[in-house]
């Protein structure tokens, strides 16, 4: 089974037409913590979760410090199932 890592920004759809895909869900959580960790150095406050079925993992990253509202900024990892 792969896993895709899927970035956007609520409300709009995906930044990219091929989300990154992996292997195995280790890989695929290690990189969307990469991604969480470059937007936490731009100021983001990120959270992450995870359901404890079907190796979904979750992170929502907000900024407060911005004059106008930031919509945020979505990473999940899901499993492909195509």
């Amino acid at each position: 089974m792969n896993y895709l890592v899927i970035e956007s920004t609520p409300g709009y759809l995906p930044d990219t037409d091929e989300p990154a895909e992996f292997d195995n869900y280790a890989e695929a959580v290690a990189y969307a913590n990469e991604l969480a960790d470059e937007l936490e150095v731009e100021g983001y406050v990120a959270d992450r979760s995870w359901a404890s079925r079907d190796n979904y993992y979750a992170i929502h990253a907000e900024r407060s410090d911005m004059v106008a509202p930031d919509l945020g900024r979505n990473i999940e990892v899901i499993a492909d199932q195509s």
